[in-house]
């Protein structure tokens, strides 16, 4: 996370049991200015998450005022920082992605609106010239991931006007384009000026939704099977409360249909099943976070993917301002924790992702100065 108007970065480790107190956490100043852009991900292919900003634009004054900057750190340690000069004002940072296949090799990236241009180039061990796809239009929403199992990039768009996914495979060298999904169009928000709520509302993607399926084998006799989280194509409606998913993203047929929650709730992509969900085919949980009333307890409610029995949680305390949100793993089970964050504190509650019931032991925690703080 990092103080926008201070920039400076606080990191909380587990090793600390993300403590904030002076000393158990890491504090790097001098990197990051008001306006740039958090891309912490692993860019010399080490493993090991980077600091980084993402600086949309340079000097106003200067001679390419449009020109974007990449300001890179080695792990945790900020001394000295690689700039690369890679975007333009527009452009959209797209950071850990990796178009090869390859963890060794790092790339940074970008989507430019205007022109539905995506656009990256390896910066780690090597610095290569950029490759350039153009795919979608300037309406599109960008949903870059894993969509088969070569492990590398596929470039996906969402366009809301016609509630169609498009998907291009990194394995066709992101030149053949394919429309998988069929959605209803009750997801096309066709009515901006009715008097209908539901025409108006549309639908919207949900990031994070993933199928666990099967990759290859390992070892000898009997062999052991390997299964791969892959990204899936998923729509909520608001108005009516469903989901609308493609958990087989790259064939073509309509989505599973499941009501969950009502019209005021928040849906959260990701949230998985269990730790088998590594060894067997697994999907994502359908999850919504509601607020019941201000500084009241709240609710969570789940649906196994794809259509399983629907179940309901109190969560903790939070008002309707309470930003809700699944964040990588914190507890070693392979499985996100659910964070509630109080904006006017910057205190987070965190429940733990074995049964999404239980607070978690370094939970409650501080996680910004104030409320200009991004939580990464």
């Amino acid at each position: 996370m990092t103080g926008v108007q201070a920039s400076t970065v606080h990191v909380l480790l587990s090793t600390m049991g993300y403590s904030s107190a002076p000393g158990q956490k890491v504090t790097i100043t001098g990197i990051g200015e008001a306006g740039d852009i958090p891309v912490a991900a692993d860019y010399n292919g080490d493993g090991l998450t980077d600091v980084a900003f993402y600086q949309p634009g340079s000097d106003p004054f200067g001679a390419n005022p449009d020109q974007s900057y990449w300001r890179v750190c080695n792990n945790l340690d900020c001394s000295n920082v690689q700039s690369y000069d890679f975007g333009f004002r527009e452009d959209v940072p797209l950071p850990g992605l990796n178009f090869d296949g390859n963890p060794t090799t790092s790339e940074i990236a970008v989507y430019r609106p205007s022109q539905a241009l995506w656009t990256w180039k390896q910066i780690h061990p090597t610095l290569q010239p950029p490759v350039e796809r153009q795919f979608g239009n300037q309406l599109s929403v960008p949903l870059p991931g894993l969509y088969d199992t070569d492990a590398a990039t596929d470039l996906a768009v969402y366009l809301p006007e016609v509630a169609v996914f498009a998907v291009t495979l990194a394995s066709s060298s992101w030149t053949q384009t394919l429309i998988p999904a069929l959605f209803p169009n009750d997801c096309v928000a066709n009515d901006f000026w009715g008097s209908g709520p539901s025409t108006r509302a549309g639908c919207f993607p949900v990031r994070g939704m993933k199928k666990h399926v099967f990759s290859h084998y390992v070892g000898k006799p009997p062999f052991f099977p390997v299964y791969v989280p892959r990204d899936v194509l998923s729509l909520w409606k608001p108005h009516g409360a469903t989901w609308y998913t493609r958990w087989d993203p790259l064939t073509f047929g309509e989505p599973a249909i499941c009501a969950l929650g009502t019209v005021n709730e928040v849906p959260l992509g990701g949230i998985g099943t269990s730790t088998q969900n590594r060894n067997s085919v697994g999907y994502s949980t359908l999850t919504t976070s509601q607020s019941e009333a201000w500084s009241a307890a709240g609710t969570l409610k789940f649906r196994p993917g794809p259509c399983g029995t629907a179940s309901t949680q109190t969560a903790p305390t939070m008002s309707p301002k309470t930003m809700v949100f699944p964040t990588s793993d914190m507890t070693g089970d392979y499985l996100p924790e659910i964070w509630f964050v109080n904006p006017a504190t910057m205190q987070a509650t965190i429940r733990q992702s074995h049964d999404y019931a239980t607070q978690a032991p370094f939970s409650p925690i501080q996680v910004g100065t104030n409320q200009g703080s991004i939580i990464l």
